[in-house]
């Protein structure tokens, strides 16, 4: 299933004794365990080129130093499951599967991880891919965690300039000052980057990239006609908005409600009545603290 064709020698039909009532949710769940546990075949060298366009910057970057097939591997590195999560796939249901899996394992913030190789390609001399896959899923367990990593007593400053820089996407100034932090101290500057490049949390990034998305729907605006934006856009603003609130700036914030409230009024409103009132309950609690 998803990996067989007619063709394949072992691909026979076979009896299988379902409840009856109950093949429609057995093969969903079938279909759920092979997309989770066969994921890293959706990370393509077509799918890597097009998340990059959407950062041209950062994609030429990339191309000067990688093939599209090397960032591939090493974004299948990230993702792909342990052994032991593939086993529980066999033997425990899905939840029990997905929570074996590493720290780590997402690629969601694609353009933030990748630009984290601006670093590690400093502070990484002689990494083999298996090794840099490591980096790339410490730096987004970094991101992840519950309780991130507390930045060094004395962090390194040229690590927090490069980071400044890798934000303007002035990356060879960014190369510059990781290369000179990671010259002076490279286990120092390691600590200083997961901790401050995570802790980022990317905000600024985000915020540029779904704002983008929703250029079409600066205000006024008219809500009574049907405008959309994709679902993946929709989620991420939701779930950005959600997470984000109080560090985005406010013009940010609003052109990311705005593109919001014209996708909903396209849809059915009851779809989106948890998000709708969020936004609501956020703009009481701004002009509350507008308020003299």
């Amino acid at each position: 299933m998803l990996t067989q064709s007619w063709a394949d020698k072992d691909a026979i039909a076979v009896e299988v004794a379902i409840p009856k009532g109950a093949v429609e949710q057995v093969l969903l769940d079938e279909l759920r365990r092979r997309l989770l546990a066969w994921r890293t075949w959706w990370i393509t060298a077509d799918y890597v080129d097009k998340q990059l366009e959407q950062n041209e910057p950062l994609k030429a970057w990339l191309l000067h130093r990688y093939t599209l097939t090397d960032i591939k591997s090493l974004l299948r590195g990230v993702l792909a499951p342990t052994d032991t999560e593939l086993d529980a796939y066999s033997t425990k249901g899905l939840g029990s599967a997905l929570r074996q899996a590493a720290p780590g394992q997402s690629v969601r913030e694609f353009d933030w991880l990748l630009g984290s190789l601006v670093f590690w390609s400093q502070a990484g001399d002689g990494l083999d891919t298996a090794k840099l896959v490591r980096a790339l899923q410490d730096t987004q367990a970094a991101r992840l965690a519950s309780n991130r990593p507390p930045s060094p007593a004395n962090p390194s400053t040229g690590i927090l300039a490069g980071i400044e820089a890798l934000e303007q996407r002035n990356f060879g100034l960014a190369e510059e000052q990781f290369r000179k932090a990671v010259s002076a101290d490279r286990s120092g500057a390691i600590a200083t980057f997961l901790a401050a490049y995570g802790n980022r949390d990317s905000v600024n990034t985000m915020a540029d990239k779904l704002t983008q998305a929703c250029v079409p729907f600066e205000p006024p605006g008219r809500l009574n006609e049907r405008r959309s934006i994709n679902e993946q856009a929709r989620f991420e603003i939701e779930d950005f908005l959600g997470r984000h609130q109080d560090s985005i700036a406010d013009r940010d914030r609003a052109s990311l409600e705005y593109c919001l409230l014209e996708h909903y009024a396209g849809h059915a409103y009851g779809n989106h009545e948890r998000q709708l009132r969020s936004i609501q309950d956020t703009a009481v609690r701004r002009s509350a603290r507008a308020e003299p």
